[in-house]
Order: C-alpha cells, then sequence, then structure tokens
C-alpha cells in the first residue's frame, strides 16, 4: 500500500502514542528499586576490584573486604569485626526500608518491577493495532519493529543492569545485616543469599524471554491486523480520508483567510503606531515651542525617544562648552551604578558616537561599543546614536543603549529619530540661549555675582518659603573696609582686581542652596536658606577670616595686598518678618561693625521682647 500525506500523519500519531509509553515506563521503574544509588558505590567500596562487573553467580565464590564473605558471619574474628563496623560507618545503613532478614521484601519488589516492565509492553499493541487500521501494513509493521525495539532497549539495556547491581549488593549486604536480624550461622546465611542468584537468574531469563516473545507477537499483530482491516474496512477508510482530504482543503483556506486577517491586523497595528508617534512629535513640539527649561525639554526628549523608537534605555549627552567632552546630562533605564561609571565620554569616541558626532547623522550599531569610561577603561554598547546639531555646530548626541525586548531599529524609526534629535537641538539651542541671556541679566559683569534686583527677587521667595515651613533664614551684608582710600592709593584697576576676587572667596563659600550677589559698589551680600542668626554669625566670622587671610597678588602689576571687610548679619524670623526690614537691620549691624574698628562680625541688635522669646527657644 503507497504511503501518502495521510497515513505519514497516522503513523507519526503512532510514534507518538509510542513515546508516551515509552516515557511512562521512564517515570514508572524507579533506579533505585531497593537500595540508593550512593549505597551502592559504598558496598562496591568494599568489594573487590571490578567485582560488580562480573555475573552475579560467581559471588560464592568471590572475595569481600578483607576476607571470604562467609568469614563476615562470625563476629568472633576481630578482623571481621572491623569490616562489620566499616559497613555499618555506610550512611544509608541505618534508613533502610526493609527488613533484612525478610528476602521476600526484596522478591517482592523485583517481582514488582518485572510485572510492571512487562506489563508496560503488551500497551504497544494498540499503537500497532491503530497503525495496521490507518496505515496498512507498511506503517503497522514499522511501528511493531520500534515497539520491539523499546522493549529490548528496557528489558536488557537499562532494566536488567539495574536488576543485577542491586541483587549483587543485597547479596554482599546480607553478610552484614542479616546475623543481627535472624541470628543464624554462616551456612544458614549462604542458603539466604543463595536466593538473591534465584531471584536474579529467574528475573534475567523472564525479561528475555519476554522480550523475544513480544518480537514474535508484535510482528504478526502488525502482519494479520493489516491484512484483516484492510479487507473489511477499506471502504470506511477510504471515506474517512477523504474527510480527512476535505478538512485539510478548509483548514488551508482557513490559514489563507488567517494570513489576509493577520496582514490586515498589521497594517492597523502599523497605523496606531504611527498615530502614537505623530501624537509624541506633536508633545514635543508644544514643549519645545513654550518651554526654555532646559532639563524639562531634556527629559520631554527621551520621553518621546521611548515612545517612538521603543527604547528600553536611551541617554542625552551634550558638549561642554569649549571642550571636546561629552557629558551625560540625562538619562532613561540607566542603573544608579551606570550613572556614576558613565558619565563623560571624549566626543572622538572611536564608537558610533564618534562616528556619529563626525558624520553628522544617525549611526547604528550593534557589535562595537558606544561610549569609553576613561577612567575605568570599560565600555557602555550603544545601539543607536543621533547628532544633536544646528547647522555645523555639534551640540551632542541622543544614544540608545537598549531597544525593548533587545530588538533593532527599523529604517523608519531612525528617521524618527533623527527628527526628534533635529527638533531637540533647536529646543536646546534655544534654552542655551535663554539661560546665556537670563544669566547677563541677572550677572554683575565684573564680579559675575548675582545682582541686587536677583537678589531681591530670590530673598523674597526663600522668604515665602520660610514663613510657610517655619524655617529660619538669614542675610548678611559685608563691605570692604578703607576700600575707598584703596582706591585713591593704587587706582580703579587694582581696586576692581580686588573686587573680583573678593567674590570668588565669597562665591566659594557659600552653599549651593545660598545665594551670593553684588549689592552696591564694594558691598557684598548673601542669602542663607535655613540658617538662623548663630549659623550666619559662624558662616560671616569664616568668610571674614578667609579674606582676611587671602593675598591678593596682581599679575600684571605684582603687587601683594590684603584687605578685610566688616559684616552684618540679621534673621528671619527673629529680627522681623520683612525683607526689607531683615535688609535694614543687617545694614545696621554692618555700620556697628566699622563704628567698633572694622575686620569684625556683628549681628542686628535685638529688642527685649525678641530677646525673650529667643530664651523661649530650645
Amino acid at each position: 500500500m503507497k504511503l501518502n500525506k495521510e497515513k505519514v500523519i497516522i503513523i507519526i500519531i503512532n510514534l507518538a502514542i509510542i513515546g508516551a509509553i515509552a516515557g511512562a515506563a521512564f517515570s514508572l521503574l524507579p533506579s533505585e528499586i531497593i537500595f540508593k544509588n550512593t549505597f551502592v558505590e559504598s558496598i562496591k567500596q568494599h568489594t573487590v576490584p571490578n567485582a560488580f562487573n562480573d555475573d552475579i553467580t560467581k559471588f560464592p565464590d568471590m572475595q569481600i573486604g578483607s576476607g571470604a564473605e562467609k568469614d563476615l558471619a562470625d563476629r568472633s574474628d576481630p578482623e571481621v569485626q572491623k569490616t562489620v563496623a566499616d559497613y555499618k560507618k555506610i550512611p544509608d545503613y541505618d534508613s533502610l526500608s526493609y527488613l533484612p532478614g525478610k528476602p521476600n521484601s526484596i522478591t517482592d519488589k523485583i517481582s514488582s518491577h518485572v510485572i510492571i516492565l512487562v506489563g508496560l509492553g503488551f500497551l504497544y499493541l494498540f499503537a500497532i493495532v491503530f497503525s495496521a487500521v490507518f496505515s496498512g501494513i507498511i506503517g503497522s509493521t514499522l511501528v511493531a519493529l520500534i515497539a520491539s525495539g523499546l522493549v529490548y532497549y528496557f528489558n536488557q539495556v537499562k532494566e536488567i543492569p539495574v536488576m543485577m547491581t542491586q541483587l549483587k549488593t543485597a547479596y554482599v549486604f546480607t553478610f552484614v545485616a542479616a546475623p543481627e536480624h535472624i541470628g543464624s550461622g554462616v551456612e544458614a546465611l549462604k542458603v539466604f543469599a543463595g536466593r538473591y542468584c534465584e531471584i536474579a537468574v529467574l528475573a534475567k531469563s523472564i525479561l528475555t524471554f519476554d522480550w523475544q516473545l513480544k518480537t514474535g507477537l508484535f510482528i504478526s499483530i502488525a502482519v494479520l491486523a493489516s491484512l484483516l482491516f484492510d479487507k473489511r474496512t477499506g471502504s470506511y477508510i477510504t471515506q474517512l480520508e477523504d474527510k480527512i482530504s476535505e478538512a485539510m482543503r478548509y483548514q488551508a483556506e482557513n490559514n489563507k483567510m488567517q494570513t489576509v486577517m493577520t496582514d490586515i491586523k498589521k497594517i492597523d497595528d502599523k497605523l496606531r503606531l504611527l498615530s502614537a508617534r505623530l501624537t509624541s512629535l506633536q508633545t514635543l513640539t508644544r514643549v519645545i515651542s513654550k518651554s526654555l527649561d532646559y532639563n524639562e525639554v531634556l527629559k520631554e526628549t527621551l520621553k518621546v525617544v521611548q515612545q517612538v523608537i521603543s527604547a528600553e534605555k536611551c541617554s542625552i549627552w551634550l558638549l561642554e562648552e569649549n571642550s571636546d567632552k561629552l557629558t551625560l546630562r540625562e538619562s532613561s533605564g540607566w542603573k544608579d551604578e551606570e550613572k556614576a561609571a558613565f558619565n563623560s565620554s571624549p566626543a572622538e569616541d572611536v564608537g558610533i558616537v564618534g562616528e556619529a558626532l563626525r558624520n553628522g547623522r544617525v549611526m547604528v550599531e550593534t557589535e562595537h561599543r558606544g561610549f569609553s569610561n576613561v577612567a575605568e577603561g570599560t565600555a557602555m554598547p550603544s545601539k543607536a546614536c543621533a547628532p544633536l546639531k544646528l547647522g555645523d555646530k555639534k551640540l551632542g548626541i541622543i544614544s540608545i543603549e537598549k531597544f525593548q525586548d533587545d530588538g533593532k531599529a527599523e529604517q523608519e524609526e531612525l528617521r524618527m529619530l533623527e527628527l526628534i534629535a533635529t527638533l531637540a537641538a533647536v529646543a536646546i539651542e534655544n534654552s542655551n540661549l535663554f539661560k546665556k541671556t537670563e544669566m547677563l541679566a541677572n550677572t554683575d559683569g565684573l564680579t559675575k555675582l548675582y545682582t541686587r534686583r536677583y537678589m531681591e527677587s530670590f530673598f523674597e521667595a526663600e522668604l515665602e518659603k520660610s514663613r510657610r515651613y517655619n524655617h529660619p533664614l538669614s542675610f548678611i551684608i559685608s563691605d570692604i573696609d578703607h576700600f575707598k582710600s584703596f582706591n585713591d592709593t593704587y587706582g580703579h584697576q587694582i581696586g576692581d582686581f580686588v573686587l573680583e576676587e573678593t567674590a570668588k572667596v565669597l562665591k566659594t563659600a557659600v552653599r549651593n542652596v545660598d545665594l551670593a550677589a553684588r549689592y552696591g559698589g564694594e558691598e557684598f551680600v548673601a542669602v542663607l536658606p535655613e540658617t538662623d542668626y548663630k549659623g550666619a554669625f559662624t558662616f560671616a566670622e569664616r568668610l571674614r577670616k578667609l579674606i582676611e587671610g587671602k593675598v591678593y597678588e596682581d599679575q600684571k602689576s605684582g603687587q601683594k595686598l590684603r584687605v578685610t571687610v566688616s559684616i552684618g548679619v540679621a534673621s528671619y524670623p527673629l529680627h522681623s518678618r520683612d525683607r526689607m526690614e531683615i535688609i535694614k537691620k543687617a545694614d545696621a549691624a554692618l555700620y556697628i561693625a566699622k563704628e567698633s574698628g572694622r575686620n569684625r562680625v556683628k549681628v542686628a541688635p535685638i529688642t527685649k521682647e525678641q530677646a525673650a522669646q529667643l530664651k523661649q527657644q530650645p
């Protein structure tokens, strides 16, 4: 009978049934029938080398340990006692699940194992008959041969060696454990242990006969069942084959329909994706057009990159002004330790970062590194880089370190990345220009400190926070002593030099949350949030000593000069709750410092009521 596609499918189904039966055999037939494998290995160590490789019928004449096996029953012999003690050191000795004095327990276990093995083999008949019905003589014979081979494997190759090893172990173990349970002598032990040889020979014979019987039986049933069903059920099988063919045609048409539906769904998903990307770009455009906040622009850009490019891990690196070094400014998906290790990179990086900056276009790489860590010599891989540039001006790059699901960027996504980079570059440049303009408006040209106007707005904002959260706030005002005569003596250029250097000392002394400003002329001020009058006094005294100890050396003239300052301190809420009043009282304290001899710090005087309130404070 010619094999066709339907019959091949039937054969595959039969092979699956056979595989399931074989799997059941593996699960139902344990490899540790009586003893654990670790116990068997320990027993082997107390026998002569390669003893377990011999047939079990040779065991009565075998030497075990330091003497003949029958001598192990003689517990009066010191050598025997030592050997028995060695056996008892085996970890599994006290955890055996049967009584060694009752051989029937071992016989039952071996018998049950053989019965299960023989019974499982007969299940193959169902597969053979089923194959004969649907596949004819060729299919059923093939299944019969495969089933015979599996019976041979389980009987001869797998289970007989396992049972022989278990019975050999039981034989050796009898001479140690049995006397303690049955109190037998040497002759009784020999008869008792000899039963294991008989069980081994019987089990081996049964399994060998079972394999031979089933081989003939399987092939015979395959041939007879094929002839029988080919004559009586040929028409039914033909009809069934026609139905199967018709079902397969319907399945093929259904598959085509499913393919069309899948294509439609892909198109719909793509349209939805494009719509989502367009919405994200519109959001970015609105942010760029409305916001001049540098950090907001960077965060919104990375947010859009994640949505549009499907980036799981991305970052923005900007070129430092007047430098060829890239600095990490914003990241998403990065761990804290990665931010610490990869926070800067040379712009001429040999990876795709350098290529993107040099060529001015999006670069994609899957193997080469992206950023170099100069300090550690390690690398952060970059999958794609887009340069941030305006004309010939290079601002930095957008880097994608990892795509979602470890995927790759498609060409359309790379074009979107280039568009995002262009929009982001415009926004970053606008933000930079705004910051520079704002800095010029709020910074004193000579000292580079904040102006009086900016200080007053900052002071008012911090004062409002202090009122809301009930925090102290202090204000100090300093004046360079005898600065007018100093100017008259050394000239205005030296005077300007002293102002610049004094401003540098003040800028270095304040915290990040503080604000230092030039109040006018030679007067400098500082707003100290969350600082009471004691903390302000300590800061002012430290500042006074820094200025007093500084040597002002003019590089042009070579003159070395020293100056001192007088400082006044006032605090909220101790001296007043009003900004102008606090400034007025700090200025009064400065006047007192000058009148008291200059080069000193004075805190604004307080009234009796204020002193009483101060004593009540913890």
